[in-house]
């Protein structure tokens, strides 16, 4: 096929020609259905056949007697063999052809609430709001529309107070591919309080989710604590799921660490014992403890990767007869709890510290939104006692790039302490005070991340960073001003192809 690219494996047939993407899904080996001496019969039997231009159209065809491919080889004078004739015969297939605007009336309606202190006094608040593929969201603050399309450092102080602050984005007529939060998305608030508090990072809020379009859930949680991970707990409460799937991402894939695929009640919990079967075969509690880890979980959707969209959803790609709506309750009813012996053992001494930066572009060219090096500065008190540094970062990048990300910190960002492959799930980087050299007190210390490759950067002007320490005090404080930053987690259902 002349300017076609065609590649085989694992019963895998592609070709691709710059537009146009076929694959055919075929058993691997064929059946022998005769043989001589000087020639041979094979069938292949085709499960699938997907086509799927670059406008994101395609045509996905399930076939439910298969189709055949018969090949006749022979043996010519020399004894080389060689291609005769092919035949091609199917019944009964089921034909599916979708269009980018076939699931415009999908829509996602994400819920959770911000806990301040009861005395907090609110000075000042800041939305940024990246959405996939730039589809419609409604996003509102304690019943407040705050903006009906994704944004970056809108001033949204007058919409918070004190206490219990609820949030609701409902996404809707999506325009691509996928739709949900994207990297980039947080909230930094900023408030005075006479009584400080630090939130434990080993528990995580789930948010409530709901995919009113009748496709499943795919939901992100890049987990981190502050010391040596010894266990892990999920606990998930929903309606309308058949499935759930849970994955361990190393960066470039995700790793099956549970799968139930006959749900028949609405709450599972799963133990750290059950958590640990799967997710040890892949990595080990050292290097979880080093930095931040990736765990997803699927509500009816699974991963395939063999398939060109490796991310899947019932409803749309499988068993499309499941196109209910699905909701997961947040928090208090879903969680994940991480169990950890803490680098920093606290007392009613200790003041919680939190400081915001942004991050600025270290490629010098500032006319860019992309980095491939991405860098803060950052001053620690001499009496500080260093906690952490989380990093929320936002990427950006194309096809599937090799190549690996290496982290340095310290002064003037020359100590290399993490290098790791590049990473497609990359939303943040958290770590404590693993050696000496970082996040050194009495110093001004540096943050660098860099990038290997040209086709992955950093979408610098979406990034943030929080570094949290303590002050050693011999009486609590009568009034201490503090941050948060609420790290959005990406979380989505899929309008048509593709990850959130």
């Amino acid at each position: 096929m002349n300017g076609w690219y065609v590649y085989y494996y694992n019963g895998l047939v592609e070709l691709y020609n710059g537009n146009l993407l076929i694959n055919l899904y075929i058993t691997s080996p064929p059946e022998v259905i005769d043989r001589g001496s000087t020639y041979e019969i094979e069938r292949y039997t085709v499960d699938e056949v997907y086509v799927e231009d670059s406008y994101g159209n395609y045509v996905d065809i399930h076939l439910n007697s298969g189709i055949y491919v018969e090949i006749t080889w022979k043996k010519n004078w020399r004894g080389r063999w060689y291609i005769s004739s092919s035949k091609a015969y199917t019944t009964n297939p089921d034909i599916r052809y979708y269009s980018c605007e076939d699931y415009d009336d999908n829509s996602l309606n994400v819920n959770f609430t911000i806990e301040l202190p009861s005395d907090a006094y609110v000075t000042d608040a800041i939305l940024n709001l990246a959405t996939r593929a730039g589809e419609n969201v409604d996003f509102k603050i304690n019943g407040n529309t705050t903006t009906t399309t994704g944004v970056r450092a809108l001033d949204v102080t007058q919409y918070f107070h004190n206490s219990t602050n609820t949030i609701s984005a409902f996404f809707y007529n999506p325009q691509w591919y996928e739709m949900g939060f994207g990297s980039g998305s947080w909230i930094d608030i900023g408030y005075v309080t006479s009584t400080p508090q630090a939130d434990d990072p080993g528990l995580v809020r789930l948010y409530s989710v709901t995919s009113e379009g009748g496709t499943g859930i795919y939901y992100l949680n890049s987990l981190f604590v502050p010391g040596k991970v010894t266990g892990i707990e999920i606990n998930l409460t929903f309606s309308g799921v058949h499935e759930v799937r849970v994955y361990y991402s190393n960066g470039t894939a995700l790793n099956l660490i549970y799968e139930n695929t006959s749900i028949t009640r609405n709450n599972l919990y799963l133990d750290n014992s059950t958590i640990m079967a799967g997710l040890l075969n892949y990595t080990t509690l050292e290097d979880l403890s080093k930095k931040n880890f990736n765990i997803v979980i699927m509500l009816d959707a699974e991963y395939d990767p063999t398939k060109s969209r490796p991310v899947r959803y019932a409803g749309q790609d499988y068993h499309v007869e499941w196109n209910n709506e699905r909701v997961l309750y947040g928090y208090p009813y879903s969680w994940i709890e991480i169990s950890y012996v803490p680098t920093v053992m606290t007392n009613r001494f200790y003041i919680p510290m939190e400081e915001t930066y942004e991050l600025s572009s270290g490629d010098g060219n500032v006319y860019s939104d992309i980095a491939y090096t991405m860098l803060f500065s950052y001053y620690l008190p001499n009496k500080a006692i260093p906690w952490y540094v989380d990093v929320w970062s936002a990427i950006s990048f194309s096809g599937y790039p090799q190549g690996t990300t290496t982290i340095y910190e310290g002064l003037d960002g020359s100590y290399k302490f993490l290098e790791f492959p590049l990473d497609l799930y990359l939303i943040r980087v958290a770590y404590t005070r693993l050696v000496d050299e970082i996040m050194v007190p009495g110093q001004t210390n540096e943050f660098k991340i860099v990038s290997s490759s040209a086709d992955y950067g950093f979408r610098y002007r979406d990034s943030r960073a929080i570094v949290h320490y303590f002050l050693n005090g011999y009486a609590p404080p009568t009034e201490t001003c503090l941050r948060t930053t609420l790290r959005i987690t990406p979380v989505g259902t899929i309008s048509l192809t593709g990850t959130t």
